[in-house]
């Protein structure tokens, strides 16, 4: 049997994960905020969300990302 054609993987060390990405898609920065791409632009339009243009490609900077949740948290008082 012959080997060409067939993908050749390499094997990750036990416990390997790989690095985290700075930089997400949109669809990857809405799966990241449980939201949806949509709505990722209107948070970017309305100016609560930042972008990061590299050329004509659109990305999302997950410390913005993350920021944006801290900002959003809100505590109830149940007294």
């Amino acid at each position: 049997m012959s080997k060409k054609g067939k993908k050749r993987t390499r094997k990750q060390p036990f416990g390997y994960s790989p690095p985290h990405k700075r930089l997400y898609t949109v669809d990857e920065a809405a799966i990241y905020l449980g939201r949806t791409a949509h709505a990722v632009r209107e948070l970017q339009y309305a100016g609560k969300l930042p972008i990061v243009k590299i050329d004509a490609r659109v990305f999302y900077d997950v410390q913005d990302l993350d920021k944006l949740i801290e900002i959003s948290k809100i505590t109830w008082n149940y007294e």
